[in-house]
């Protein structure tokens, strides 16, 4: 997928005003339309937690502009530079910001493919669809199932998957 060079632009600036530009950034989706594809919220900010404790990576949290289920405030304790909140309701800013991320974790759905298109690697979790025919396009990607659900796929196991993806060459 291209992006227009004015929307790279905005999106590079918006890392820059927000992170440190040294960091590799994981951009972790939070968002779903599919309730057995919502990971949820204490898990999301602990993988934040853990990346930033135990990596050098920054963290983006990102959900559909609105979404009620992942409120900013309860992510707030981790630390400024480290981790940033994105939301935005502009298609071309999203995938502009979204390739800006070396490694994006997200259920299955139009994120994944998305920020397979621009580039970034995608540690998917995946409910009820098939991975066989709905994965990620190209390599260099992880997909994580436990049956029909996100919820029994382990922190622990997200965040093995997000180290390995950032260990590999872009």
């Amino acid at each position: 997928l291209t992006l227009p060079p004015v929307e790279i632009e905005w999106a590079k600036d918006w890392f820059r005003s927000r992170l440190d530009p040294d960091r590799p950034a994981v951009w972790l989706h939070l968002s779903n339309r599919r309730p057995k594809s919502r990971w949820p919220a204490s898990r999301f900010k602990e993988l934040a937690s853990n990346l930033i404790e135990n990596t050098e990576a920054s963290v983006v949290l990102a959900r559909a502009a609105g979404d009620p289920d992942f409120d900013p405030s309860f992510f707030e304790p981790l630390p400024r530079g480290r981790a940033a909140w994105f939301e935005n309701d502009s298609f071309l800013k999203f995938a502009a910001a979204l390739a800006q991320a070396r490694v994006a974790v997200c259920g299955d759905g139009g994120v994944m493919h998305l920020a397979a298109a621009v580039g970034t690697r995608v540690v998917a979790l995946f409910s009820a669809t098939e991975p066989e025919i709905w994965r990620p396009w190209g390599s260099g990607h992880a997909v994580l199932r436990r049956g029909a659900d996100v919820n029994p796929i382990p922190v622990s196991e997200v965040f093995d998957a997000v180290v390995q993806c950032l260990k590999l060459k872009i």
